[in-house]
């Protein structure tokens, strides 16, 4: 029975602590630059994002080469269709779209092939 008992109150522990830690993330929040090496990533608040040297790390998920190292404008937005783990998708020339995974304010995870193999790329904001 004391088992049980210990076994429940963490689990209630466990669950208080992921709703607390979870925030509705809003575009505020993103906007400024962001950069992972030497790709920059300027988030606007009308929706547009303008990427700088776009890494080939990007540019080889998107099937698209020939957009590495290459200045870009395209859109960006928060999908917010789960409430776990929302992401900021970025589209560039409405063909190229990609998924950005929100730590928090100040870093997105971008997976590279499986998520499941954990290879990632983490986007940082500048420092202001």
């Amino acid at each position: 029975m004391r088992y049980l008992f210990k076994s429940f109150t963490l689990l209630i522990l466990l669950i208080i602590n992921m709703l607390s830690s979870c925030k509705d993330y809003e575009p505020k929040d993103f906007y400024g630059e962001w950069y992972y090496n030497n790709t920059r990533f300027f988030f606007h608040e009308n929706g547009i994002v303008e990427i700088h040297n776009l890494d080939t790390l990007f540019a080889a998920d998107w099937d698209e080469p020939s957009l590495s190292r290459k200045n870009h404008k395209g859109t960006w937005e928060i999908d917010k269709t789960n409430k776990w783990r929302e992401r900021i998708v970025i589209e560039i020339a409405n063909f190229c779209c990609s998924d950005f995974f929100i730590e928090n304010e100040k870093e997105l995870t971008y997976y590279i092939g499986d998520p499941d193999e954990y290879n990632r790329a983490v986007i940082r904001k500048k420092k202001e």
